[in-house]
């Protein structure tokens, strides 16, 4: 009857236009790391994207921009001890990476200054 072919449940066509929608839907739903790290730039950090972050770096624990981002969003919620013990875990040989590793640094030092009274010595010794 139709010389031997099998009838197709589904044309190539639409085939490819079904891979499409799940493609664009699953890079919607799970944004790499340099998508997330673009978006936190322009919203503000808060309990959720730092649980997000913190899972991301369970996955990948020696991508050092990750862990920068997470620091950065740390400090941004006044968790220091916490950006403090994330900061001690970075390994990277990237000067820029280094770079900005150094200014989380001096950013939470001199956070921690302003934080101190002035006339405490604490402060004349971090300074």
């Amino acid at each position: 009857m139709n010389g031997g072919r099998r009838p197709r449940l589904v044309g190539a066509g639409a085939l490819l236009v079904l891979c499409a929608v799940a493609l664009s839907t699953l890079y919607l739903l799970f944004p790499g790391q340099e998508r997330f790290s673009m978006q936190s730039e322009r919203h503000k950090a808060d309990a959720v994207s730092i649980a997000y972050l913190q899972a991301m770096l369970r996955s990948a624990p020696g991508d050092a921009a990750l862990r920068l981002e997470l620091i950065r969003q740390l400090l941004d919620t006044g968790r220091w001890q916490e950006a403090g013990s994330v900061l001690e875990g970075l390994k990277t040989d990237s000067p820029v990476l280094l770079r900005r590793a150094e200014l989380l640094r001096l950013r939470m030092r001199a956070e921690r200054i302003t934080q101190l009274p002035v006339d405490d010595a604490r402060r004349v010794a971090l300074t």
